[in-house]
């Protein structure tokens, strides 16, 4: 067999592990449903943002993250982003920031992936995973994570520094 294949397959055989040890329920919040160390949430709005945003846009994050797998299978809400100007916006990127902490601005870690047709949505959501060799997490980001020093942030033409900030914490 080709490399390729053999890559292909391992990553095919990962997704399995990942959606069999989580799942969520459809319009609610994501349900771990083996092996779920940490629960991960954020709710993210405009005065998070360093410097503060002052309007009604808003964000939660929710995650199970497995140390044994070095996976997060995540959640991410979005509603009211252009609310206050009454002017369509668009969603540009989302992503992950760290080591910061609430007030505190950190550096770029990682994309969170919003599907195209989500893009222009005021009020949605997307779910995804991290998980692969690729997307797993190192010590430090690991330990990051766990200690409350990540948080994610949502992008829009207007607001290309960020829109609604969400910080994240972690519970056992």
């Amino acid at each position: 067999m080709k490399k390729g294949i053999l890559k292909n397959i391992l990553y095919v055989f990962l997704g399995i592990i990942v959606l069999g040890t989580f799942g969520c329920t459809q319009g609610g919040e994501l349900q771990s449903l083996l092996w779920a160390d940490y629960k991960v949430v954020g709710d993210g709005s405009g005065d998070q943002m360093v410097p503060s945003l002052t309007n009604t846009a808003t964000g939660k994050f929710s995650a199970n993250y497995n140390i044994e797998l070095n996976s997060m299978t995540y959640t991410l809400r979005w509603a009211n982003l252009w609310v206050n100007t009454g002017i369509k916006d668009t969603i540009v990127k989302a992503g992950f920031y760290s080591p910061a902490a609430k007030g505190e601005n950190g550096t770029a870690v990682r994309s969170i992936y919003i599907p195209t047709t989500k893009l222009l949505n005021p009020t949605d959501s997307t779910t995804y995973a991290i998980a692969g060799t690729k997307e797993a997490f190192n010590e430090k980001e690991e330990a990051d994570l766990l200690n409350g020093k990540w948080y994610y942030v949502i992008h829009t033409k207007k607001f290309p520094n960020g829109i609604v900030r969400g910080q994240l914490s972690a519970s056992k």
